[in-house]
């Protein structure tokens, strides 16, 4: 090869080595470019996040909101513009707002398919924002969506959740038992570590609603425990979660009757709850109230009263504490006799009331059908599937195991209807005014028609029948029913008759026999004493029995049922639910 050969061949050489550095070099600025773009992307929409989480303005926050959805939607990313639909229902939370971007995550992914996250997430969140604003059972429609996403994708994590908030709702339809066992069940799934570094936000919640739960049944030594373990678990890392356990403590110390421990504990809960925790926030509120009252501090619980009324002026979602606040208000302002302020709270009552009985009735049944029932014939039906793949198992198994689980459907059915007619039975006991005689008083008016009816059943002269008559109301006037010795013959002795007039006259005229007057004597006073002496209500059921002239709680818990279709163990304590709701 020549030397002006070689020339030409390096030349050639070199020119493909140089274009083959620019090539590469070219790449080398795009990709690296794009990837700066994608840095600089996320810089500016987690700087964009961070001011609208710090921005107290509702109007500039929403603004922000607004530009920062706008921006996201021009990438025609679902994905990406729900992510930023969730933030926006967390950073918009107990909130008609954050409901709407809740549902304008299910806009945007209804169409998906096989996606983990949406739009199961959407109607979740959707959900716990209608909760939050009072919408429950809309917010009971979406967490059973959500719940039946779940279930397809074997999410148990979510199901607890689910489980969670259907808990919550039972809570505020007043089935306190029900919806304990729930919290109790799903706490044990944190009882593995891993679960609880993993997912610590749903724990702190279970946490407090177990705590809040044993305060509701009373059990003051397991609610302070529980408290305590939150207030620890959350003082450093949740300052959402933080109040709520100060609040849970501070309902075990009212009801150790600690008051001043628990105003230290509401007072710093009323410095430290989020400003959007408006529902949290009067409840508070109510509990503090309560504290002043029972320590004779007038002044600063009618000031805490009027806080909630407040704040259900510009929040409506807080609707039912400013009717429990009404209600407070209203007898205070009877006991002082000032017309002026009856009438202003009267009015303020009648607004909440037609505004309540116009939401929707029965969520406690909607959740037994459509939450509880599907539940327990899902796992009646997965059962009987496991039953047929296996083939050892005979059909007489299988069948009896489909009669077990029917038996499991019909006993939901029956204690849930046998709870809201026992709820209905209460109401129609309270709503009885007692009679209030004086012996002094007693004038006996009986019916010509009845009379009549006396006269055929007993064969007794009229003068005699009006006289029995009339001391049998001075017989009842005077409250010796109570006493346990009286027999038919020890009562006509008293009232100057003998027996066999004296029981003619008690089933003609009472239309039962001799027993069964005397019961439903006791039982009526019962009642009524029952329903304004506290310490009454404290007294055991064989003390209370004893009271009112029964040998026997036994005896006393039966002819309670005979009249009234409820136990006085159920009347009692809903008596008690209802005294510490005001």
């Amino acid at each position: 090869m020549s030397v002006s050969q070689l020339s030409l061949f390096l030349d050639r050489k070199y020119a493909k080595l140089v274009m083959y550095m620019l090539v590469f070099f070219l790449l080398a600025i795009t990709v690296k470019a794009q990837d700066q773009e994608q840095k600089t992307s996320g810089s500016v929409n987690g700087a964009i996040e961070e001011l609208i989480k710090k921005e107290t303005d509702r109007q500039r926050k929403i603004q922000l909101a607004h530009q920062y959805t706008t921006a996201i939607k021009k990438d025609n990313d679902p994905i990406a513009l729900a992510d930023t639909y969730l933030f926006l229902t967390e950073a918009f939370t107990h909130s008609k707002r954050a409901v709407a971007y809740a549902d304008s995550i299910i806009q945007v992914t209804k169409d998906l398919k096989d996606n983990t996250i949406y739009p199961a997430e959407g109607y979740l969140q959707k959900g716990i924002q209608l909760y939050y604003t009072a919408d429950y059972d809309r917010a009971l429609e979406n967490y059973l969506i959500a719940d039946n996403y779940y279930k397809n994708q074997e999410n148990f994590f979510k199901q607890l959740v689910i489980r969670h908030y259907v808990g919550i709702l039972k809570n505020n339809t007043n089935e306190f038992n029900e919806a304990f066992l729930i919290f109790k069940e799903n706490i044990k799934f944190f009882e593995e570590e891993k679960n609880k570094k993993r997912y610590k936000k749903q724990y702190l919640k279970s946490l407090y609603a177990l705590a809040n739960g044993f305060i509701l049944l009373e059990k003051l030594d397991s609610a302070e425990h529980y408290s305590r373990l939150g207030l620890k678990a959350s003082i450093d890392s949740d300052k959402y979660l933080y109040p709520h356990f100060l609040l849970a403590f501070s309902g075990t110390k009212i009801l150790q009757k600690k008051y001043k421990t628990a105003l230290d504990s509401l007072l710093k809960c009323e410095k430290v709850i989020p400003d959007n925790k408006k529902i949290s926030l009067c409840r508070n509120y109510q509990r503090i109230s309560y504290v002043y009252d029972s320590l004779n501090i007038e002044d600063k619980s009618l000031k805490y009263l009027y806080k909630i009324d407040s704040v259900y002026q510009k929040e409506p979602q807080v609707i039912l504490q400013a009717e429990t606040a009404y209600q407070i208000l209203l007898k205070k302002y009877q006991n002082k006799g000032n017309k002026d302020k009856q009438l202003e709270i009267i009015e303020k009552l009648l607004v909440v009331d037609s505004i309540i009985k116009r939401r929707p009735k029965n969520l406690s049944r909607k959740i037994v059908e459509q939450y509880e029932t599907p539940k327990l014939l899902g796992q009646k039906e997965k059962l009987i599937k496991e039953l047929e793949e296996d083939q050892s198992l005979s059909n007489t198994t299988i069948s009896i195991l489909g009669l077990f689980s029917l038996a499991l459907v019909l006993g939901v059915f029956y204690f849930a209807r046998k709870n809201i007619v026992n709820k209905k039975r209460y109401q129609a006991l309270i709503a009885q005014q007692p009679k209030d005689i004086q012996e002094s008083k007693i004038e006996v008016e009986v019916a010509p028609e009845t009379k009549e009816v006396i006269k055929k059943a007993t064969d007794l002269p009229e003068d005699l029948v009006n006289t029995i008559l009339e001391r049998l109301a001075h017989f009842e006037a005077s409250k010796k029913f109570i006493n346990k010795q009286y027999t038919l013959s020890s009562l006509a002795k008293e009232l100057n008759t003998n027996s066999a007039y004296l029981s003619k006259i008690i089933n003609a005229e009472k239309q039962t026999s001799f027993a069964h007057y005397i019961n439903k004597l006791r039982v009526d006073y019962a009642v009524a004493k029952l329903k304004e002496d506290s310490v009454l209500r404290s007294y055991t059921i064989k003390a209370i029995a004893s009271e009112f002239g029964f040998n026997t709680a036994q005896s006393f818990s039966n002819a309670f049922y005979k009249q009234t279709g409820i136990y006085p163990s159920f009347f009692i304590k809903q008596l008690e639910k209802n005294t510490g709701n005001q």
